[in-house]
């Protein structure tokens, strides 16, 4: 074989093995690129639910009077999971990384869970525009609402939800779920029949308002009986 058919027969060789590894080394360099792009800014619009955050805990009360949405991630464009009510209480466990200014309102967004009370879609790992969060509670909403720690133990724990609805439990969860109404200084409290508490049940209590921290229920009427003191509670927990 002459020495122009040999190399007839390598250079189409030589070509393909020069166009496999730029195919490779382009792949690589690809591949590389990509693991190097950051999480999206937040307000840019992201098919992830994973986001840039913070870890933040903290209490903080919803003051949007007609509610405030639920989004899947931090921006206003994000999916809409629902609504936490005016007053509602809601648990922060982290905040975006910036800032971001929504209706002339500068504010982090906050990712947590709360509920408006029973029943609920008890959606988790939702985010909220920090402007209409507050860590006080409105003044202007019924001083029952929140979650409360009383004298009657540590175990025992009251809450009281934005729909009129709340509970009596110890901490692993059993307990009593009703429905509230206060006029002027009356508490009446209907339970809800559960599993544990097949029927419903009436119950009274006399209230005084020391102020916004603190609270006391004289019960009157009912299975629960006597004197307890509550104290809001800051407790975070999901």
């Amino acid at each position: 074989m002459t020495t122009k058919n040999r190399l007839c027969m390598f250079f189409p060789i030589f070509i393909l093995s020069v166009g496999l590894f730029t195919v490779g080394c382009t792949r690589t360099n690809a591949e590389k690129a990509t693991e190097e792009i950051p999480f999206p800014a937040i307000g840019e619009n992201s098919s992830s639910t994973e986001v840039s955050a913070v870890e933040f805990t903290a209490v903080r009360y919803v003051t949007a009077r007609d509610g405030l949405i639920m989004r899947e991630t931090p921006s206003t464009s994000s999916n809409r999971l629902g609504i936490r009510l005016y007053g509602a209480r809601i648990s922060i466990s982290k905040r975006s990384v910036f800032p971001e200014t929504i209706g002339g309102m500068t504010a982090y967004w906050y990712r947590g869970n709360g509920f408006n009370g029973i029943p609920d879609d008890r959606v988790r790992d939702f985010w909220l525009f920090g402007g209409f969060l507050s860590p006080e509670i409105p003044d202007d909403v019924s001083p029952l609402l929140g979650h409360w720690n009383t004298d009657r133990g540590e175990w025992f724990v009251w809450d009281f939800w934005p729909n009129n609805t709340g509970s009596f439990s110890i901490r692993n969860g059993h307990g009593i779920l009703f429905n509230w109404t206060l006029i002027e200084d009356t508490l009446t409290l209907i339970s809800i029949p559960t599993y544990e508490f097949e029927e419903s049940e009436t119950m009274v209590a006399i209230v005084f308002v020391d102020n916004l921290s603190q609270i006391s229920f004289t019960f009157v009427e009912g299975r629960l009986e006597g004197r307890e003191i509550l104290d809001r509670s800051n407790d975070i927990f999901y």
